[in-house]
């Protein structure tokens, strides 16, 4: 897994470019899963799928509210609501 915060935030557009570049060819030919954090609306159209974040939050209608339970898998890591954490609160 590759986690990228603002990784073109100081760059100018073609080497933001090169950057996107990189990192599309680490997920299509290596399986490298790349979680981009960004404040730039124009990434959206660099990447496969995306999450907005609003006042704190997401998730909400898949029942994800207070934690999540990481699931290690073969081929990838699992993402589910934490019943015992959202019980414990409630």
């Amino acid at each position: 897994m590759l986690l990228a915060d603002e990784p073109t935030g100081e760059l100018d557009s073609s080497t933001a470019q090169d950057v996107f570049s990189a990192l599309q060819t680490a997920n299509t030919e290596l399986g490298v899963t790349v979680l981009v954090v960004t404040h730039d609306p124009a990434v959206s159209s660099q990447v496969r799928r995306t999450i907005a974040i609003r006042d704190g939050k997401t998730s909400r209608r898949l029942g994800m509210r207070n934690r999540v339970e990481l699931q290690e898998e073969p081929d990838h890591i699992g993402v589910w609501p934490d019943q015992g954490a959202d019980h414990e609160r409630e």
